[in-house]
């Protein structure tokens, strides 16, 4: 009696998780979709920003979304970051931090020298976070854009809601188009795949650091 219900058990659970499989399977482009969407956050498209920030990483791909959110909206730019790109700086360029590289990008699409302004601190997104809050606390700024990486959105938002948020100060993510993938169908391209995998790895990081 006792062999023929286990018996029975094992069959239901066995039925369960192929029942599962194939429901996981047949609706996987909605779940890829839906973490797409996740991974970006929320999205404002008002333009209230009293100061812009551009973080490091990707300066072609940022800086030209952020002289076209500028265009719309122009206010003061700040550009973050302290890495070199590696190949640049062997070569000898002379243009070779990612702030610099960002800022040469935002002069090519028309935004003003006078109003691009160089913060060349901070190597990861934790670091530029803490760096904009103290800088905003001393310049008095109370609602901010920060352009990245539009699968960086989730990161951004909640560190954002941990150390600007309390500090008085308002964040708007300001999402850059990808270059190279398509959001919507970010699983379909290899360079999407990875970003998506990338950020997920930082994501788990963070929290296991504490940080989030």
């Amino acid at each position: 009696m006792k062999k023929s219900l286990c018996g029975r058990l094992v069959v239901f659970f066995l039925l369960g998780m192929i029942s599962l499989t194939l429901m996981l399977y047949g609706g996987r482009y909605r779940i890829l979709s839906w973490y797409g969407s996740w991974l970006i956050g929320e999205v404002d498209s008002s333009l209230s920003w009293e100061a812009l920030f551009v973080l490091s990483g990707r300066p072609f791909e940022r800086g030209i979304a952020a002289s076209t959110f500028w265009a719309s909206h122009p206010t003061p730019v700040y550009v973050t970051g302290g890495l070199s790109n590696d190949n640049l700086l062997a070569a000898g360029h002379p243009i070779h931090t990612e702030c610099a590289l960002s800022r040469e990008v935002l002069l090519n699409h028309c935004v003003p020298d006078s109003l691009i302004h160089l913060m060349c601190e901070g190597t990861s997104t934790y670091e530029e976070i803490r760096l904009i809050e103290h800088f905003c606390l001393s310049r008095g700024y109370r609602r901010i854009g920060i352009v990245s990486s539009v699968f960086h959105g989730r990161r951004i938002q909640l560190l954002a809601r941990r150390y600007l948020t309390p500090s008085g100060v308002q964040v708007q993510f300001l999402p850059a188009k990808p270059l190279l993938f398509h959001p919507e169908a970010w699983w379909r391209n290899e360079h999407g795949f990875l970003t998506a995998l990338e950020e997920t790895i930082k994501l788990l990081f963070y929290r296991l650091k504490g940080i989030l």
